[in-house]
């Protein structure tokens, strides 16, 4: 559940997600840590950047896919 405490204090858990059901709408907000970030997408991705309230409120994570490792037979 969320708490009005929770705005503005660093994330101590990894993940946060707050769902919101309405008779005709399902809603939901995800919140990631960055350690979360590169412990899980940084094992298939390069996290080339994290903009931090880019745009406005939201943080963007632009990543990069890897090459995969070329084998020879």
């Amino acid at each position: 559940d969320f708490k009005e405490e929770m705005m503005g204090s660093e994330m101590k858990e990894d993940k946060l997600v707050f769902r919101y059901r309405g008779n005709t709408s399902y809603s939901s907000q995800v919140f990631l840590h960055t350690n979360y970030i590169q412990n899980v997408f940084g094992r298939i991705f390069d996290i080339v950047k994290i903009d931090r309230q880019y745009p406005e409120q939201q943080d963007s994570i632009f990543l990069r896919k890897r090459n995969p490792k070329k084998t020879t037979l």
